[in-house]
């Protein structure tokens, strides 16, 4: 129950802003294919890791 000195507030819904640039907002029944799409270079976790060598040879490199 609550305080007579505290009546409940109002639900206050806040006003939401329209997008600023909604010719850059592809609609969300619009989607792209994905299949045929390679992901790029830097999408591959060794790309985290620029010291990181597939082809290493210890006795050549130690």
């Amino acid at each position: 129950m609550p305080d007579p000195e505290h009546p409940p507030s109002p639900i206050d819904i806040p006003y939401v802003l329209e997008p600023e640039y909604p010719e850059y907002l592809a609609p969300s029944n619009d989607e792209a294919p994905l299949e045929g799409q390679s992901l790029p270079a830097d999408a591959s976790p060794i790309a985290a890791f620029p010291d990181y060598v597939a082809d290493s040879d210890l006795e050549k490199d130690p």
